[in-house]
C-alpha cells in the first residue's frame, strides 16, 4: 500500500471515527462508569454493611457476580452504542461521494474493540475503586465510638459537636432537632474523638443556639426509634434536656447565614398561612412550620395540621418535589447569571468567578441536601468545561458529578432521595429531547417540552418512588404543566425575597407578595388535580413491588422500540417502493404525499 492510499485510509478511519466520538452536548462514555460504581458500592453496603447474607463467602461470591454482571452489561451498552453509530455514519454515506471501503471497516472494528478492551479495564479498576473506598468507610464507621456504644444499648455520654439548621421536632416532649456530626464523645468516662452523624433532639437552651457554634452537649445516646429499612441509614439519636455549654462563638459567616434566614422566615410569616409554609420550601428546601426561630421566638406560629394537610395535597396532585430543593434551582439561576454576563460581554473566566461564587452562596443559604450537592458540582463541573474551551456535556458533567459524590460519601448509594433526584435528572437528559420531538407532532413544542420532562421523570422513578410512597398521580404530567409558568416566577422572587429580607424588608415583602400570587396558584392547581377521577393509583410497596413495576418498564421501553423500528421500516420501504429519487429532490405535491403516508402509518 503507498503512501497515497495510506493517507485515504487513515482519513476514512479518522472521518468515521470522529463523527462516531465526537458526541457534543450527549457525550455519555462517563455515564457506564459511574452506574457500575454506584452498582459497586451498593453491592457492599446490602451485602456487608447491612449483612444481608452472614456468611463471609457468600457476601463475597454475590458481590463478585454482580460486579462482574454489571460490567458485561457496561460493556454491552458501549458496543451496542458505537455499533449503532458506525451502523449510521456508513448508512449516511451509501449515497454520497465517499465511499468507505473495507479497509476502512476493519480498522474502525478494531478501533472499537480496542475501545472495548479498554472500557473493560477502565471499569474493572473503578469497580475495585468503588469497593476499595466502601470498605474504608465503613470500617471507620464501625469502629467509631458512637456505633460501638450502640452495640451495648442506650448510654449517657456527653458530646462535642457544631449546630446546624434548627428544624421543628417530630417527637414528644423536645422543641426542635437537628443532624450534627460529632466531633468528641465521652461515654462511661472515656472521652474519644468521633465523625459519627447523629440526630439530635433537644428542649432549651440548644433550641436558641446560633448557628455553627461548638457546643458540649450531655444526653442520653440510643438507637432510633424507627428501624432503619432499605434506602436510610441508621442513625443514632441523641436527646439533649440539660443546658449546653458553648465551647465557641460562632464565625462571623455563620452569623450572617443565621440573620438572613430568620429574616426571611419573618418576612414569610407576615403573609398567609399558605404562603409561610410553602415559600421557605420554594426557596430554601424547609417548610414555614418546620422552621425555628432563635432571635424571634415571639413571632406567629402556623398550624401544623394545615401544614401536614398541604403537605398531603401536594404529594397526591405529584408535585410534592417543589417543597424540596433541587436541580431546578440551580438551572435557573444558572441560566440568569450566564445571560446576564453574556448581555454584558464578560471573558469566560470572568463569568466563571462570577458563577462560582454564585454556586457557593446559593449552597451557603440553602438546607444542606445531597441533591443540591449533586446539581451545584454538575453545574461547576459545566461551567469550568466552557471556560477552558471544552465542549459542554450535561450527561458528561451530571456522571461525573455522582462520582465525586459517591467517592466522598459512599453511604448516599442507599439514599433513596439522592437515587431519586439523579434518576429523574438523568432520565431528563436521556429521553426528554427525543419525547419532546415526537410530542410535537401533536401539540405545540412549549407544552410538548414541558411533558416530555415530566413524563421522563415520572416514568423512570417509579420503581423508587413506590419504596417511599407506593402510589401513583395519574394527573401529576397536567399538574406540571400548569404550575411551569410560575415556577421559575416563584424560585426567583423567593430567592430576592431571603437575599433582601434582612437589609431591605420592605423590597423583600414586596417581592414575597408576588411570590404568594404563585403559591397561590400552585396549590389551587393541586387541589383540582386530586379531585379529578382517577387520580391516585396505588403501587405495591417494597423491594418486590419495585422489581415488578421495573419489568412492566422494560417491557414497555421494549414494545415502543420493536413498534418504531417497525414503524421507520415500513416507512422506509414505502419511500423506496414509491420513490426511487432522494427527499430533496421531491417536488412540493410528491412531499405532501409522503408526509400524509407517513402520518397515517404513524396513526
Amino acid at each position: 500500500m503507498n503512501i497515497h492510499q495510506t493517507s485515504h485510509k487513515a482519513h476514512g478511519i479518522g472521518q468515521v471515527l470522529v463523527t462516531v466520538d465526537e458526541q457534543g452536548s450527549v457525550d455519555g462514555r462517563i455515564a457506564p462508569v459511574a452506574g457500575m460504581i454506584w452498582v459497586c458500592m451498593l453491592a457492599y453496603q446490602i451485602f456487608i454493611a447491612h449483612q444481608l447474607l452472614h456468611h463471609p463467602i457468600y457476601q463475597i461470591l454475590c458481590i463478585t457476580g454482580i460486579c462482574i454482571a454489571g460490567i458485561v452489561s457496561a460493556l454491552l451498552w458501549v458496543s451496542m452504542h458505537m455499533r449503532a453509530g458506525v451502523k449510521h455514519v456508513y448508512e449516511n454515506h451509501k449515497s454520497s461521494a465517499l465511499r468507505i471501503s473495507p479497509e476502512v471497516r476493519r480498522g474502525v472494528a478494531r478501533y472499537i474493540h480496542r475501545t472495548l478492551l479498554w472500557y473493560m479495564v477502565i471499569l474493572i479498576v473503578a469497580c475495585g475503586c468503588a469497593l476499595l473506598r466502601a470498605h474504608v468507610v465503613h470500617s471507620e464507621s464501625s469502629h467509631d465510638p458512637v456505633a460501638h456504644s450502640m452495640t451495648q444499648g442506650a448510654s449517657t455520654a456527653q458530646i462535642v459537636f457544631q449546630t446546624q439548621t434548627v428544624t421543628a421536632s417530630f417527637r414528644h416532649g423536645f422543641d426542635c432537632m437537628m443532624r450534627v456530626s460529632a466531633q468528641y464523645v465521652a461515654i462511661n468516662g472515656v472521652h474519644e474523638p468521633s465523625h459519627a452523624a447523629i440526630q439530635v433532639f433537644a428542649q432549651g437552651s440548644l433550641c436558641s443556639a446560633t448557628l455553627g457554634q461548638q457546643v458540649l452537649a450531655q444526653g442520653r445516646l440510643h438507637a432510633s426509634s424507627f428501624p432503619a429499612g432499605f434506602g436510610s441509614q441508621e442513625i443514632p439519636w441523641f436527646d439533649v434536656r440539660q443546658p449546653i455549654t458553648v465551647l465557641a462563638d460562632s464565625s462571623h459567616l455563620n452569623q450572617a447565614r443565621q440573620r438572613i434566614y430568620e429574616a426571611f422566615i419573618q418576612q414569610t410569616r407576615l403573609l398567609d398561612a399558605q404562603s409561610a409554609v410553602l415559600i421557605p420550601g420554594i426557596t430554601m428546601g424547609l417548610l414555614g412550620n418546620n422552621a425555628i426561630l432563635a432571635q424571634a421566638p415571639t413571632s406567629p406560629e402556623i398550624d401544623r395540621s394545615y401544614a401536614k394537610s398541604l403537605q398531603r395535597i401536594f404529594t397526591d396532585a405529584g408535585i410534592v418535589h417543589l417543597m424540596a430543593v433541587s436541580g431546578g434551582h440551580v438551572v435557573i439561576l444558572l441560566a440568569l447569571w450566564l445571560q446576564l454576563c453574556r448581555t454584558a460581554q464578560l471573558p469566560a473566566w470572568i463569568t466563571w468567578i462570577i458563577i462560582g461564587h454564585a454556586l457557593v452562596g446559593l449552597r451557603l443559604i440553602m438546607m444542606p441536601v445531597a441533591s443540591l450537592d449533586r446539581a451545584l458540582m454538575m453545574a461547576a463541573l459545566a461551567q469550568t468545561a466552557r471556560c477552558i474551551g471544552r465542549p459542554s456535556s450535561s450527561i458528561s458533567s451530571f456522571s461525573w458529578s455522582i462520582v465525586l459524590l459517591l467517592f466522598a460519601q459512599p453511604q448516599l448509594c442507599v439514599d433513596l432521595g439522592f437515587a431519586l433526584s439523579c434518576t429523574s435528572v438523568g432520565a431528563i437528559l436521556a429521553w426528554s429531547n427525543r419525547l419532546t420531538h415526537a410530542l410535537h407532532m401533536v401539540m405545540p413544542r412549549t407544552i410538548a417540552a414541558t411533558l416530555a420532562v415530566t413524563l421522563s421523570a415520572q416514568f423512570a422513578t417509579t420503581p423508587i418512588t413506590a419504596l417511599i410512597n407506593p402510589q401513583y398521580a395519574l394527573w401529576a404530567p397536567l399538574a406540571n404543566i400548569l404550575i411551569t409558568p410560575v415556577i421559575a416566577i416563584a424560585t426567583i422572587c423567593g430567592i430576592l425575597g431571603l437575599c433582601t429580607a434582612w437589609c431591605i424588608p420592605v423590597f423583600a415583602h414586596c417581592i414575597l407578595v408576588v411570590c404568594s400570587w404563585c403559591c397561590s396558584w400552585i396549590t389551587s392547581v393541586a387541589r383540582v388535580c386530586t379531585q379529578l377521577p382517577g387520580n391516585i393509583i396505588p403501587l405495591p410497596s417494597e423491594v418486590g413491588g419495585a422489581g415488578i413495576i421495573l419489568l412492566i418498564q422494560i417491557l414497555i421501553v421494549s414494545v415502543i422500540k420493536y413498534c418504531t423500528a417497525q414503524l421507520k421500516t415500513r416507512i422506509v420501504h414505502r419511500f423506496h417502493a414509491g420513490h426511487a429519487q432522494h427527499r430533496s429532490m421531491l417536488t412540493p405535491w410528491q412531499r405532501v404525499q409522503l408526509w400524509i403516508a407517513e402520518t397515517r402509518l404513524m396513526l
